[in-house]
């Protein structure tokens, strides 16, 4: 299997089993990565441009 879907499928199955235990999200990432960041579409919000990152996955699960 890929890393990067190997990484999605552990992501995936680690925000389902918060959902259906109403946790925090456990994810610790593997050895080999260094860093994960999230980068969403930008929104608009009246005249200005929102662009929004994480840096984490649990992050990534907070945000709105």
């Amino acid at each position: 299997m890929n890393g990067e879907l190997f990484q999605i499928c552990r992501i995936v199955a680690a925000t389902k089993n918060a959902l259906k235990t109403r946790n925090k999200i456990a994810y610790e990432k593997g050895k080999y990565e260094n860093i994960i960041q999230f980068q969403f579409l930008p929104q608009k919000k009246l005249l200005v441009k929102c662009v929004f990152k994480a840096d984490s996955v649990s992050n990534w699960y907070a945000l709105p």
